[in-house]
């Protein structure tokens, strides 16, 4: 099988790109599946949602060694009662889905974690992990 490397300042770049397409202030939606997410990203939103964040307009740390996580403040209250497993970071005029996995509790192991998946109306979530890692790094 063919073996293929990025060198850190190509993996940087890719990641410091991700940001630059979807732009500044994405909007992150939070959902309750309850199993059934989305085909793709292209696909449209899944019932079931129960929190919108607006992200801060740099929403991603500066990129290192094809690395990118959270920057700011990640948190809303909850728009409706449900169990959080899947996320959604939609461009901020609300057009397309770029990127979207797995949500779990803190420590769980998704693609995203957040304080609490359990929620009612009006409770505070909070993203507390979040990154994109290219090729290699």
């Amino acid at each position: 099988m063919p073996t293929l490397r990025f060198g850190s300042v190509l993996r940087t770049a890719r990641a410091n790109q991700t940001e630059t397409t979807i732009n500044t202030s994405p909007l992150l939606r939070l959902f309750a599946t309850g199993g059934s997410p989305p085909a793709n990203p292209a696909a449209a939103d899944p019932a079931g949602l129960v929190v919108e964040i607006t992200l801060p307009a740099d929403w991603l740390t500066a990129g290192a060694t094809g690395v990118k996580t959270i920057n700011g403040s990640w948190a809303d209250v909850a728009i409706d009662d449900g169990t959080i497993d899947w996320f959604r970071i939609r461009d901020s005029g609300d057009v397309a889905c770029h990127i979207e996995g797995d949500v779990t509790v803190t420590g769980g192991g998704g693609a995203m974690t957040v304080n609490r998946v359990a929620v009612l109306t009006d409770d505070e979530v909070s993203v507390t992990t979040f990154t994109l890692t290219e090729g290699n790094a």
